[in-house]
């Protein structure tokens, strides 16, 4: 099992409203150059402080082509936002955090973290996602004040 830091390789931040308390964060992952095998994990966001992370979602962008699925989390919990998602299916398909999750309702992180994906099954090698995490900036305060 390894580890992939993924943080610092492009990606974007979006705001989701004007009043820059609400952003998206989206990357997209391409197995063929980062292969991976079962229990692996890549960091793809780092959270900071004082953020709440409503849920993540994930995209197929190209299929695996043999049996896989992932997880999105974070270090505390691998899978927390989203159990499995299967890479291998038709295109396009996508999966969001939903109640049976263990953070249906977002989480609220106090110190900094990472969001993570982990790979749940077998090797991966072609398979492209891209994963976006909707986030609000929880130091900022009201923005009616």
């Amino acid at each position: 099992m390894a580890t992939f830091d993924l943080t610092g390789e492009g990606g974007t931040v979006l705001p989701a409203h004007s009043s820059g308390f609400s952003y998206r964060l989206r990357k997209e992952v391409d197995f063929s150059v980062n292969n991976a095998g079962s229990g692996d994990i890549f960091q793809i966001f780092d959270v900071g402080p004082m953020t709440r992370v409503e849920h993540m979602s994930i995209e197929l962008l190209t299929a695996e082509g043999g049996a896989a699925n992932v997880g999105l989390g974070d270090g505390g919990s691998t899978s927390g936002y989203l159990a499995a998602f299967s890479i291998d299916g038709a295109i396009p398909t996508s999966d969001t955090t939903a109640g049976g999750d263990a953070f249906a309702d977002g989480k609220l992180y106090n110190v900094a973290d990472t969001l993570d994906m982990i790979i749940n099954t077998a090797a991966v090698a072609v398979a492209k996602v891209a994963i976006t995490a909707y986030c609000i900036d929880e130091t900022r305060g009201d923005p009616a004040e």
